[in-house]
């Protein structure tokens, strides 16, 4: 008890904290190496060098990610943030041999 200008109040006392195994995050990381593309590398797509942009999804419909889109800019690849997926440029040798 604790004496305030208001009265007396009752402060109840703090429980003690217990120590939990974080099952958690080993859950996770379990079901993470049963996911079938857990260990697959990710997919490189080449894309037209006019290309300026491109747009990733991830590919799995409603399990892909958000729409996100990337620019080249100077670069010949860009990296997918959420599903590692890897654009690349095709090269201007590769389209006249291929043609």
């Amino acid at each position: 008890m604790v004496d305030t200008p208001y009265g007396i109040a009752i402060i109840p006392k703090r429980p003690r904290s217990i120590a939990v195994p974080d099952l958690a995050g080993a859950s996770t990381v379990r079901h993470h190496l049963r996911s079938p593309n857990a260990m697959q590398p990710p997919e490189i797509i080449t894309v037209d060098p006019e290309t300026e942009s491109v747009s990733c999804d991830g590919g799995g419909g409603a399990l892909g990610h958000p729409m996100v889109y990337y620019t080249f800019g100077t670069q010949d690849a860009v990296v997918c943030g959420y599903c590692g997926r890897r654009f690349v440029r095709r090269r201007s040798s590769e389209t006249s041999t291929a043609a």
